[in-house]
């Protein structure tokens, strides 16, 4: 049934540029190793070695949602000494939930020759990388370092494209019961979970003058809505509109009263 979750915290965001320097030359007289090879392979280790799993950051979204989860993942999660390594490779196999539990790799853009006749003298490669919180940008680059082991390969955050992951706020404090609160006053009394949000947000622009931070979208989704973010036709039902209102007329008058400073 419907959930409800609140993104205490959100990945943080890293963009790495690869390099490579070959011998250019004819394609009739190759050398034995290419700029582009020696990038494919290095490439192909590292999405081959993703980052670790942290099956602990899943632990208070399954708690928040109780009843509602399947009985097999409470058994699961409840039990995560005898079932860790099951649901570990339950939840690795599918891109959201994946996601939510280790720093993720995506290969974005491959870059090298331009004549099918040359062999050229560079290649680059661009990755992105979500880092889950508890892991640092150090931490990845690190990772990379061990998974390509390939000093001939560099590699640099690109400028103006990474942050940390951000703190983690609370779900044991009154702004978050506010909130809670006015979620299942306005949409029903549905569970109420705290989550890491996987994508980012203008949310890093006020770590540094706000003590807690919560992400909450006011709207009903369900698999009508899957992939229309930034897509094709994206959109708001007009009848939601009206419900959007209400809850944030609400949560302002809520988290306006003297507990919840």
């Amino acid at each position: 049934g419907p959930v409800a979750l609140i993104g205490v915290s959100e990945k943080g965001y890293l963009t790495v540029e690869f390099k490579v320097h070959g011998q250019p030359g004819h394609s009739s007289t190759p050398p034995p190793q290419t700029a582009i090879g020696i990038l494919a392979r290095a490439l192909a280790r590292l999405e081959a070695r993703p980052m670790p799993v942290h099956l602990r950051r899943m632990r208070p979204l399954y708690h928040g949602i109780g009843k509602a989860a399947p009985i097999y993942l409470q058994v699961a999660f409840a039990n995560g000494w005898l079932f860790g390594l099951l649901l570990k490779r339950w939840l690795a196999s599918k891109p959201e939930m994946n996601a939510s539990i280790r720093s993720t790799t995506a290969l974005t853009i491959i870059r090298g020759g331009v004549e099918d006749n040359t062999v050229p003298p560079e290649a680059s490669a661009i990755a992105n990388f979500r880092l889950l919180p508890g892991d640092t940008i150090a931490d990845v680059l690190w990772h990379v370092k061990k998974a390509i082991k390939d000093e001939r390969v560099m590699f640099n955050p690109v400028e103006g494209k990474y942050n940390e992951a951000l703190p983690v706020s609370p779900d044991d404090i009154p702004a978050y019961r506010g909130l809670s609160k006015v979620i299942r006053q306005v949409f029903g009394d549905y569970p109420v979970a705290p989550y890491t949000m996987l994508g980012g947000t203008d949310c890093q622009h006020f770590v540094g003058v706000c003590d807690h931070i919560y992400r909450f979208t006011s709207l009903v989704m369900d698999e009508t809505f899957r992939g229309l973010e930034h897509g094709v036709d994206e959109r708001i039902p007009v009848d939601a509109m009206g419900k959007m209102v209400k809850f944030y007329a609400q949560l302002i008058q809520v988290w306006g009263t003297k507990e919840m400073i």
